[in-house]
């Protein structure tokens, strides 16, 4: 009959250094996911960089939509003004 060697570190039962290489298979295979998960957090923050940009586009644009439409406005009156104050004259 052979004899394994148990060890118990916080709590964690480890026969012949089983659980050890296991840890440090399961820390290389999140190592080997770290540049993946690194480019995905970089092509996400360049989706919400260009969402962002995006809106800010779109606010400017409403803006100057908003001052062209107020500028319109301000000739129609001017000009309404003109039509019926010669009109009513």
């Amino acid at each position: 009959m052979a004899v394994t060697k148990t060890t118990e570190i916080s709590g964690k039962c480890i026969r012949d250094g089983r659980y050890i290489r296991s840890k440090v298979k399961a820390n290389k295979k999140t190592k080997a996911l770290d540049p993946v998960l690194g480019i995905a957090q970089i092509a996400l923050k360049q989706t919400i960089d260009a969402r962002i940009a995006a809106d800010a586009a779109a606010i400017d644009a409403r803006a100057e939509q908003d001052a062209r439409e107020e500028d319109l406005q301000d000739a129609l009156g001017v000009l309404s003004a003109k039509l019926f104050g010669e009109s009513g004259s």
